[in-house]
């Protein structure tokens, strides 16, 4: 098998050619025959690291490597080449020559540790003498210094030892005293039951407001899933966003192969595995975090996300079985619920030109100049390699953001004695206008009897101007401290068509 190498990976050389590669295999210049003569020997110590890469890299595992990476004690390379040479002249296969060639440039001084009897027997729970200390950790090879004056609030001094080469593992004082511990024997720590004041536990602000998004998303009609956050590129990722994505170094796959920077993705796989099994109805929502490199650091958000394809319902015969289509207002509808849910104010809906959504079905969720989410129906491209043949809307929210956004203080209004009034008006008004225009006019004439503004029907074509539309806005009045009078309902009413002439351009049928 030929192998390329890279100035990366540790050889070893005579002064013409390379001999081995360090720690993993042997060259075959240098392989026994049975005209053998002289052997020399090699024990080494390599870096752990650099083995396991070059292994890695040279898809050559072997014994040596595999020894190797797991860290060979360099102060017994000495030690070791003068047993292989005892054991071969034992054996009656070599005749051992005196003398080592010992090249270590950089010996490392031996590691001391400190220890404290009355430490040792607090965290194991039981009382451990010094002498005891001393015995247990001498005799796992570990060499007693002179002791040490005692630290102040405690009565013993501490004890030192030089930590053996060959315990690379053993680095603070726990670590003695769990040799201690294990040498004594756990037997001798007593069994007691767990006592001690408890705190009452509670979730974080976070989570608490996880939680309300959740309730309100399986009240519509929704169910949770959990997707891995490690993805593939796709297509349903935001072409346009601008943060980066984060690649894995070493990706197990090209499905795992970097952080997601939306939950669409495993969404819509979540939905297509279902309805490859003819399962229904299709409508998840997944609560995460995304993750992006942005600029020189890596930033990760919560974000909620739903895809619904089909009716919500299940077949019911009240329901006309079941029959539906989901689309843009549905999903609109579902971003609605959540918003007055967490009582979060100031966010508007604006069209949206990402191509990953049909053309007029979708929309930015806004606050201020700052997309808080979207909603809006794929565009039938995307789904052409699905499984899924209905129309398929998703919704999308910074749940960091709209957190920020939510108002817990809620005052409470008291219910109404009195009746409320009703009233409808049909303003005409240009095709393209968008509905959130005309609701922002309504809402800015700022008339305190209102109570509700509902949109009950749109109708364009004939009799109607070319271009045009008509809707049917219905008005609900109701006065906290007394019975309307029709004066005060005529002239909201006129102030509302008002509002709407000099602002949308509307107009009303004599």
């Amino acid at each position: 098998v030929d192998r390329s190498l890279t100035p990366d990976m540790l050889m070893i050389c005579d002064a013409a050619r390379p001999v081995a590669v360090a720690g993993v295999m042997g060259g075959g210049p240098t392989e026994y025959h049975r005209t053998t003569t002289t052997v020399l020997l090699e024990s080494a110590h390599f870096h752990p690291l650099s083995i396991r890469r070059t292994s890695r890299a040279l898809n050559l595992r072997t014994e040596a490597s595999i020894r190797f990476e797991r860290v060979v004690d360099p102060e017994l390379v000495v030690t070791a080449a003068n047993r292989a040479c005892t054991l071969i002249q034992e054996l009656g296969m070599g005749e051992a020559v005196r003398g080592v060639v010992d090249v270590y440039p950089n010996p490392q001084p031996p590691r001391v540790l400190e220890i404290r009897p009355e430490r040792v027997s607090l965290l194991l729970g039981f009382k451990v003498t010094a002498d005891e200390v001393t015995d247990t950790l001498t005799r796992l090879g570990f060499g007693a210094k002179e002791p040490l004056p005692p630290r102040p609030l405690t009565s013993s001094p501490a004890q030192a030892f030089c930590v053996p080469s060959w315990r690379p593992d053993i680095v603070r004082e726990v670590d003695l005293a769990e040799e201690v511990g294990r040498v004594l024997g756990y037997e001798r720590i007593p069994e007691r039951l767990p006592h001690g004041s408890s705190t009452q536990g509670m979730d974080s602000p976070a989570a608490v407001f996880e939680d309300r998004v959740r309730e309100m998303l399986v009240g519509a009609g929704l169910q949770e899933v959990v997707t891995h956050s490690l993805l593939a590129p796709s297509k349903f990722e935001d072409p346009r966003d601008g943060e980066r994505r984060i690649a894995i170094r070493s990706a197990l796959s090209a499905e795992l192969s970097g952080l997601r920077r939306s939950l669409l993705p495993g969404l819509m796989d979540a939905m297509d595995r279902n309805a490859r099994r003819g399962l229904g109805p299709l409508a998840f929502f997944e609560i995460g975090h995304v993750f992006y490199a942005h600029d020189k650091s890596y930033r990760e958000m919560p974000w909620v996300t739903g895809v619904v394809a089909g009716p919500i319902t299940e077949l019911s015969w009240q329901r006309g079985g079941g029959s539906g289509v989901a689309d843009y207002f549905l999903a609109r509808g579902i971003v609605e619920r959540i918003l007055i849910g967490v009582n979060a104010r100031g966010a508007r809906f604006e069209r949206s030109f990402d191509p990953r959504f049909h053309p007029g079905r979708s929309a930015n969720i806004m606050v201020e100049k700052d997309r808080l989410g979207y909603v809006g129906e794929l565009h039938p491209d995307l789904l052409k390699d699905l499984t899924v043949k209905d129309r398929i809307v998703v919704f999308a929210m910074n749940l960091g953001q709209l957190e920020l956004l939510a108002d817990r203080s809620r005052a409470f209004t008291s219910l109404s004695a009195y009746p409320a009034v009703t009233r409808d008006i049909a303003p005409r008004v240009a095709r393209e206008t968008p509905y959130e225009t005309i609701e922002a006019a309504i809402r800015g004439v700022a008339i305190d009897t209102l109570e509700r503004l509902v949109l009950t029907d749109v109708f364009s074509g004939p009799p109607l101007p070319e271009g045009s539309k008509s809707l049917t806005l219905s008005f609900t009045f109701r006065a906290q401290d007394r019975t309307l009078t029709d004066e005060e309902v005529n002239e909201a009413l006129s102030r509302l068509r008002a509002a709407l002439e000099s602002t949308c351009g509307a107009t009303f049928a004599a």
